[in-house]
């Protein structure tokens, strides 16, 4: 969940009510229908492409371990796919399943992400669902991305509501510097 937050800029509520059918598969991306989102006034929806990079990082490689761990499989026609993608972890001693059709809860997710931070030797109290958003608005922006592209990946209406979210590098503040030619 988190990598898909992080690659689609997503908030938690977009992550947590995608869909089976809110996904197709690409030869070279995959796509997320965002139903509808805060910034969705006319409730249109958004498509979110996320590339296929082949690292060790692969939001598609990583989407595909999901699908098959959980043993879940896209619907093939129009019809179907209403399960949630992200369904109620429900865990017991000695096993783990996914129950579908119910959503995720955020206490639930929050849970299982403050863990797995803290299992990498990182400080929990430092992370929330928030940061893979802003996180991944950040590293586009300071990966050269254009305004106008982050923009509209991350649904933002404004450029201040955008800005907000960006936390500029020190090697992008040093380069306005840089180009004054002194």
């Amino acid at each position: 969940m988190a990598l898909l937050a992080f690659a689609g800029f997503l908030r938690f509520d977009e992550l947590d009510n995608l869909k089976l059918k809110d996904l197709a598969l690409h030869d070279t991306h995959f796509e997320l229908f965002i139903e509808s989102s805060k910034t969705d006034q006319f409730r249109e929806g958004a498509i979110v492409p996320i590339v296929k990079s082949g690292t060790d990082l692969c939001p598609w490689d990583n989407l595909e371990k999901y699908l098959s761990q959980a043993k879940l499989t896209l619907p093939t026609s129009s019809q179907g796919g209403d399960d949630y993608l992200f369904g109620n972890v429900q865990t017991k001693p000695g096993s783990r399943s996914i129950r579908l059709g119910s959503k995720s809860s955020y206490t639930r997710c929050r849970e299982i992400l403050l863990k797995k931070i803290a299992d990498v030797g990182l400080d929990p109290k430092s992370f929330s669902w928030h940061n893979f958003r802003s996180g991944g608005a950040s590293a586009a922006a300071n990966g050269g991305i254009s305004d106008r592209m982050f923009k509209r990946l991350g649904r933002w209406r404004s450029e201040n509501a955008k800005d907000g979210y960006v936390a500029d590098s020190l090697e992008s503040r040093l380069a306005v510097s840089m180009s004054l030619g002194l």
